[in-house]
């Protein structure tokens, strides 16, 4: 048997393709970044947060694969979502220039619409994709449960630094991560969740309303009402599941 097929270098297929697919994303997050760069000097600091955001997503990603992917791919699903959370740092890197400096300007806000649409519509596609072709995973299932949330958060955070609601607009993106630390003080919210179309349907309903927010023929006041539509939603989702998790703290 070859050297390189036991050694330390070695690399299952799983791995190669996701290593590709991680750096085809994190080439084009540069890229962009760099082009944003040059045609505006100023946001080169916070387009450099935004890919070390990735990086850390890239890691975090190589890192835990393996233990919960059992295909030999990477797939289709775990590419568009990995998209999502590509477009998802560099909003938040744009949101920081906004919320610094000054709102971003029409053409930039319009470009930003078309990403995050694209992406939110790609949402649609990883789930589905996943169940047509077999690759249901521990992992998938994760990945994209954690690249809504921060694709929710750059979204809300875009929309504060746009000046298009107030600060309350971060409880929309910052609902999950509060549920989440919410379990380390209060083991019973910790157990797993039954599966609920309601929580997709409300991810969905979210994603729209934030991304619905940015254009800049939206006035603050129609912001305004999508925001409260969505966090409103927001909170009755993760009420019902924490009334779920309280109700059935003593199951077995």
């Amino acid at each position: 048997m070859r050297s390189s097929e036991t050694g330390p270098l070695h690399m299952t297929p799983l791995g190669r393709r996701t290593w590709g697919a991680l750096a085809i994303c994190g080439g084009a997050l540069a890229a962009l970044s760099i082009g944003i760069a040059l045609f505006s000097p100023r946001t080169l600091p916070f387009v450099l947060v935004g890919l070390v955001l990735y990086a850390v997503i890239a890691a975090t990603v190589a890192m835990r694969i393996a233990a919960f992917h059992p295909h030999d791919r990477f797939g289709f699903p775990n590419v568009a979502t990995l998209l999502r959370g590509t477009v998802a740092c560099l909003c938040l890197a744009l949101s920081l220039e906004a919320l610094i400096l000054e709102p971003l300007g029409a053409t930039a806000s319009w470009l930003l619409f078309g990403v995050a649409t694209a992406a939110a519509a790609l949402d649609a596609l990883d789930g589905w994709a996943a169940r047509r072709q077999g690759l249901l995973s521990r992992f998938g299932a994760r990945f994209d449960m954690e690249m809504d949330a921060l694709f929710i958060l750059s979204l809300s955070a875009l929309a504060l630094g746009q000046g298009k609601a107030g600060p309350w607009i971060l409880l929309a993106g910052l609902m999950r991560y509060a549920f989440f630390l919410a379990g380390h003080f209060f083991p019973a919210m910790e157990r797993p969740l039954p599966p609920a179309w309601r929580r997709k349907a409300i991810c969905v309903l979210a994603v729209v309303g934030l991304v619905l927010m940015l254009p800049p023929v939206v006035s603050p006041f129609a912001a305004t009402v999508l925001g409260l539509v969505v966090i409103l939603s927001l909170i009755w989702s993760f009420g019902v599941d924490s009334l779920w998790l309280i109700r059935h703290r003593g199951d077995a």
